[in-house]
């Protein structure tokens, strides 16, 4: 069976189905994008070694625009060659975050659109770089998947475009710079969003491979993701530093498994055990990182308690005014009655007027009256407290 890279280079130039099917046939065994290009070692040789070969049992390939087509199909595998040879020179890191190719990208949108019939969004998508390297992992043999922090993925709409630079020192290499993607998360729906790009991406770039992982498994774990995000404890939601470790140890778990159990990313997204690293967080006492907990109509001890404390501050603050502007109600703590202007009822209040003294007023007072000098003024009080001259 043709490779994914060879059969994307076939479909991009346009080969006939005959000459695609003469290349896998068992006396030919050509499957991949080396096997086709070293058919020939340059182009004038593409007549002699393979359209030549392919007209014996492959008819069109005789004519003119076949023979154009095999040319193209042999030059792209011919690149794709010579540019995978110059990136084997590179550091591995280099090679593997190397935008796709054309006729790849091609591929990957033409199957796309033919198996599910939409476009995804660029907020849907990795940038090229992390696009490319995703599908060189999930593709490889056996299949890979690295452990990705959310602040190292940026989707293609991100404004964000800041990007540090590294020094990178290997032994036995020259000492290089390399920029490296550290977007801060902000908040807690950019969880979400990271995500959700990052799982698309690799339903994305395994669309030839539905049954390893497919858009139904992307959108289940991204449901599941957006509900551990919001979720809420005790009218509290989970810290941004806890749903970051929770999405780091999540791509651990799926990363082993495909690594170490050989296991389908599908197979591992459907199993529960790793739900439980997003829900052992639980509110402690003290942390107040959600809104107050409001009280529920339905509660009617809730709105009972919170009724009378109203009416208790109600009631304090009214007191409060009373004394302030001399207005009394009851009686007053000696237990007779006060009389006065302004004054009915009772209750031990006076109002005081122009009140004037050199640092103070002498004041004494019993359950008589009180005697009270001062510069501005001599108040006399009669037993029963509420009589009150002025001078």
């Amino acid at each position: 069976m043709l490779t994914v890279e060879l059969k994307a280079i076939l479909t991009s130039v346009g080969t006939c189905s005959a000459f695609n099917a003469w290349l896998i046939e068992p006396s030919q065994n050509v499957l991949s994008v080396e096997d086709f290009a070293v058919l020939a070692s340059k182009e004038a040789l593409v007549v002699t070694n393979i359209i030549d070969k392919a007209k014996v049992k492959v008819t069109d390939a005789a004519t003119i625009g076949e023979s154009i087509r095999i040319t193209k199909a042999w030059r792209a595998c011919r690149a794709a060659i010579d540019a995978s040879d110059k990136a084997a020179k590179e550091p591995a890191e280099t090679r593997l975050e190397a935008p796709l190719d054309e006729p790849t990208k091609n591929s990957l949108a033409e199957t796309w659109v033919k198996r599910h019939n939409i476009v995804l969004a660029d907020s849907r998508l990795l940038i090229d770089d992390l696009e490319g390297a995703i599908y060189r992992q999930i593709n490889a043999k056996p299949p890979r998947l690295c452990v990705y922090f959310l602040e190292q993925l940026r989707c293609r709409a991100s404004l964000e475009r800041r990007t540090h630079v590294g020094m990178v020192v290997q032994p036995g290499l020259h000492v290089r710079s390399e920029g490296i993607i550290t977007d801060s998360v902000n908040d807690a729906l950019e969880v979400y969003i990271r995500g959700r790009a990052m799982i698309s991406t690799v339903a994305y770039c395994a669309v030839h491979n539905p049954s390893w992982f497919s858009l139904q498994d992307a959108e289940y774990f991204s449901d599941k993701l957006l509900t551990f995000v919001m979720q809420e404890v005790k009218g509290a939601r989970p810290s941004l530093t806890y749903l970051v470790k929770a999405w780091a140890a999540t791509m651990q778990k799926f990363s082993e498994a495909i690594r170490v159990n050989g296991m389908d990313l599908s197979v591992a997204v459907r199993k529960s055990d790793w739900e439980m690293l997003w829900t052992m967080w639980s509110a402690p006492a003290t942390e107040n990182s959600g809104p107050p907990a409001q009280p529920q109509l339905g509660d009617s001890n809730t709105l009972a308690r919170e009724c009378e404390r109203l009416r208790k501050l109600a009631s304090t603050l009214q007191s409060q005014n009373d004394r302030l502007h001399g207005h009394g109600g009851g009686k007053a703590n000696g237990g007779g009655k006060q009389s006065g202007k302004n004054d009915k009822g009772g209750g031990d209040k006076r109002k005081f007027e122009d009140v004037r003294g050199d640092r103070g007023a002498d004041r004494r007072g019993d359950d008589r009256g009180d005697d009270r000098r001062g510069k501005g003024g001599n108040y006399n009080g009669q037993k029963g407290g509420g009589n009150r001259r002025k001078n």
